[in-house]
């Protein structure tokens, strides 16, 4: 192997374009939400490809240590939404959230739901150029864990509120 430029021009094969994605997100069984899965894929402005970790069990034996694989496991994943004019979309996952959490906000009522009312599918595809699909992830029984703040301030003049919502997914595939 040679190394030189057309080599690796040749590998690279165009590369993939980091901002040619999209997120879509299925709505939960047990919760209505107005427009959530068209807002969600439209309104996502950052995501990434999911995280794995493959966990090291060490051995001891005669003073070293042999690492065996372990259990693979799987961390959040966040996403970055644009907070449209009416809200609509975060409005959605604030009621989702209300809807998983286990009391309420105002009257503390505990309430247990089936998990599979509130758990989703979410598939992140990287896109070629021309809008095909290129790898999909769909991320399993996932959930938001946490709607970020949207931080407001007079010297921002040039910038759209977003958030971002961290989810909890059991693996992808």
């Amino acid at each position: 192997m040679s190394f030189s430029i057309n080599n690796f021009r040749t590998s690279l094969a165009g590369g993939v374009h980091a901002n040619l994605f999209q997120v879509s997100i299925t709505v939960p069984s047990g919760i209505s939400l107005a427009n959530f899965t068209a807002n969600s894929t439209t309104m996502c402005k950052a995501a990434a490809i999911p995280a794995l970790t493959l966990g090291i069990i060490e051995v001891p034996f005669r003073g070293r240590r042999a690492k065996i694989p372990g259990d693979r496991t799987f961390g959040e994943w966040t996403a970055t939404f644009i907070n449209n004019a009416n809200q609509t979309l975060r409005a959605n996952f604030e009621a989702w959230t209300q809807y998983i959490a286990t009391n309420d906000f105002t009257t503390s009522v505990i309430s247990n739901k089936n998990s599979t009312d509130y758990k989703c599918i979410i598939t992140v595809d990287q896109l070629k150029d021309d809008g095909t699909v290129l790898k999909s992830y769909a991320l399993q029984n996932a959930f938001p864990s946490e709607v970020s703040a949207i931080d407001l301030s007079y010297d921002t003049v040039d910038a759209i509120e977003e958030f971002s919502v961290t989810f909890q997914y059991s693996h992808f595939v």
